[in-house]
């Protein structure tokens, strides 16, 4: 592997934004709506225990919803339901081991970012590699790359302070947390959340820089948070949070009392949030209100890119599966028609057939993604679609099941 190019060297500044340093939050009494409906009962495709060689520290995904998972300090990455070792490439005098995993986030662009008690490293197609931020952030608890809106570019919590880096690493002092051991940034990059223990702040951009807001609210201690389009939503003792930034929403699931929620993961394609709460697994989209058996005991909870769970357990990565299915595997054969509907007005020619089975294996899992996400297919003139001509989920189902059931020939 050739010698990467040395970077620019980054500065830690010890304050960006003066709105943030010191002193009080802003006194914010945020309105709080509750959602009393009770779920409907959800069923699971299909549920398997991946065996992993150690413990699993970490679970997340790559910037195509891809999962990748740390355990006895190994980096894995899952391809077609094996887990695929990615080696740690280490430059001469660099640290050769890559300390306790904290966190995996996506990368704005490709691959996935990887926090430890070493620094943070970058994860790609085929090595791990370490950050050249390491060099002046070390134990890193939690990271995330947001790739547009006011608050775009790199966040991560360094030594429990919550850092922004642009052409330097800016440090935040956040009024009332001292310490953050969570944060979240909406997907617009519109507003941040953080929180230590039951203290939670949102962070939004004003005049000078970012001003810092005190909800005023008994939200309970914070287990963890999700940035979704337009929200962030709180995993906490007391239940599912959401906030626009404008006010909270409470989701009680039908009970008198919301059950504590541990962990929070969205669907980044679909805007839905799947929520652990004891030994169910509770799924909100818009009035959709869902809830499905499993969860007790186990860490982390993250969606790929077929909207499928993952969280880690004692040795193994849990997958459960949400698409529908009749048992039946479909095959390329089934898959076809789709393609020359939907694809093949832009890719049929001769380097890039998609109804060649050789040439769509290797783009399908991508090619869900856009079609999930919306980017594809493209309307005439090859520009995006409005929101409302994207494909319902209920159009793409035959490539889904194709993926799910190995992309059979």
């Amino acid at each position: 592997m050739p010698r990467r190019r040395p970077p620019p060297p980054l500065i830690l500044a010890p304050l960006l934004f003066a709105a943030c340093g010191g002193g009080e939050a802003e006194p914010w009494q945020a309105p709080l709506t509750e959602v009393t409906a009770a779920p409907t009962e959800g069923t699971w495709t299909s549920e398997a225990a991946l065996a992993v060689a150690a413990d699993p520290d970490a679970v997340g995904v790559d910037a195509d919803h891809h999962v990748v998972v740390v355990a006895g300090g190994v980096t894995y990455a899952l391809e077609q339901g094996a887990l695929v070792p990615r080696p740690l490439y280490a430059e001469a005098g660099e640290p050769e081991v890559l300390g306790a995993a904290r966190a995996v986030a996506p990368k704005a662009a490709t691959g996935a970012w990887l926090a430890t008690d070493a620094g943070l490293f970058s994860v790609d197609r085929h090595f791990v590699t370490r950050s050249p931020m390491s060099e002046v952030a070390s134990d890193v608890g939690a990271v995330a790359d947001v790739a547009a809106g006011p608050l775009a570019g790199l966040w991560l919590v360094s030594q429990g302070i919550l850092h922004h880096a642009t052409d330097a690493l800016d440090a935040l002092s956040v009024p009332g947390l001292g310490q953050v051991s969570h944060f979240a940034v909406s997907a617009d990059g519109a507003f941040l959340v953080a929180a230590q223990g039951a203290t939670v702040r949102v962070l939004e951009p004003g005049d000078g820089g970012l001003v810092a807001r005190d909800p005023s609210l008994a939200l309970g201690t914070v287990h963890g948070l999700a940035g979704a389009p337009g929200a962030v939503w709180l995993a906490t003792s007391t239940g599912l949070y959401e906030t626009d930034g404008a006010g909270f929403t409470r989701y009680t699931f039908g009970q008198a009392s919301a059950p504590e929620v541990t962990q929070v993961a969205v669907d980044p394609a679909t805007g839905g949030v799947w929520a652990a709460a004891g030994g169910s697994l509770y799924y909100v989209q818009g009035n959709l209100l869902k809830r499905h058996g499993g969860a007790a005991g186990e860490r982390g909870l993250v969606v790929d890119q077929l909207g499928d769970l993952y969280s880690m357990a004692s040795g193994a990565l849990i997958y459960r599966g949400t698409g529908a299915t009749d048992g039946t595997a479909v095959t390329f054969g089934d898959v076809v028609p789709w393609i020359e509907a939907r694809c093949s007005a832009c890719h049929s020619n001769q380097t890039s057939d998609f109804r060649d089975y050789d040439v769509f294996i290797t783009r399908a899992e991508d090619a869900l993604a856009r079609v999930r996400s919306g980017d594809m297919p493209r309307c005439a003139g090859s520009v995006r679609c409005p929101t409302e001509e994207a494909l319902a989920p209920a159009d793409y189902a035959v490539l889904e099941q194709w993926i799910r059931d190995g992309m059979p020939q």
